[in-house]
């Protein structure tokens, strides 16, 4: 269900953005980070790997170096005096280091346990899935979790068309400290 969803979001996010805040540019770097997260989906099936397999230490290392790395790169680039552009391609490029060593280690551990199917059988056997059934049995899960994180955004979103974007800066600095 995400995949559609997110070459929905690829497709449309420029032209959403320029009718809400009349920049084209902001879509054209969302259109990063969602490649980044569709990126990131083959690192979330070696951490489901990893759990059923109680590889804890490998497990937080491969978390914990994610999120190093999506920070460290987005604010080194930050620091370069790259903006806005510099911590997207930052964060992009994280996810794709990511999304390379996840590769790596899932083919090498499929090669050596019978329990993790190699990436050339998934690929193989993607034909025999009954996809009309997953679909309808995820699209719930789906909405409900991306209409609560709209929800959640919808003041500032509201806000953004109305005031300045230092007043906007201020209220989510000050509904994030309400939240601490």
């Amino acid at each position: 269900v995400y995949f559609p969803a997110y070459l929905l979001v690829i497709l449309f996010s420029p032209y959403l953005t320029l009718t809400l805040y009349q920049n084209f540019s902001v879509g054209e770097l969302a259109r990063y980070v969602i490649v980044g997260m569709m990126l990131v989906t083959l690192a979330n099936v070696l951490n489901l790997n990893l759990e059923a397999q109680r590889k804890m230490k490998h497990l937080s290392i491969l978390e914990n170096g994610h999120l190093f790395l999506r920070s460290g790169l987005s604010i080194f680039a930050l620091l370069l005096g790259l903006g806005l552009k510099g911590v997207v391609i930052g964060y992009f490029l994280a996810e794709l280091i990511v999304f390379i060593a996840s590769l790596t280690v899932y083919a090498y551990w499929s090669t050596k346990n019978t329990l993790i199917p190699k990436l050339s059988e998934i690929i193989k056997n993607m034909r025999q899935v009954k996809y009309t059934y997953h679909i309808r049995f995820s699209f719930s899960i789906f909405l409900d979790s991306n209409l609560g994180n709209f929800l959640g955004n919808l003041p500032a979103l509201i806000l953004s068309l109305l005031v300045s974007p230092a007043v906007l800066g201020f209220y989510r600095l000050a509904t994030s400290y309400m939240s601490l």
